[in-house]
């Protein structure tokens, strides 16, 4: 079943980017092989800002899903993944302060 309200990518992308730039400049991932918890302690473990959002939703989101919202694959996001990404990365004012409107979903056809 489709989420009955919607936010625009474009807007819902115009937070996260900064978000993810700041993060990864303050956090870097590792990139190429993997560092076993052997070789660090958790509370030392970087991780990208992809595996920090999808790690900290709400609901199960994966890679794919953020480089979709990134790359404006879709002109609309349902409201549920926005919000627990919004909620992930601490910017859920976004939905009320003007930054993203949240929309009927354009694809859901009503009977009356």
């Amino acid at each position: 079943m489709r989420d009955p309200l919607v936010v625009r990518t474009e807007e819902l992308a115009a937070v996260l980017r900064p978000y993810i730039d700041k993060h990864n400049g303050r956090h870097p991932s590792y990139i190429g092989g993997s560092t076993s918890l052997s070789d660090q302690s958790i509370a030392d473990y970087s991780f990208s800002a992809y595996k920090y959002i999808i790690l900290n939703s709400s609901v199960t989101i994966n890679e794919r899903t953020v480089w979709r919202i990134l790359s404006g694959e879709s002109k609309h996001t349902q409201l549920f993944i926005a919000d627990s990404i919004l909620c992930a990365i601490e910017e859920q004012g976004a939905l009320t302060d003007g930054r993203i409107e949240v929309l009927p979903n354009p694809q859901n056809k009503f009977v009356e």
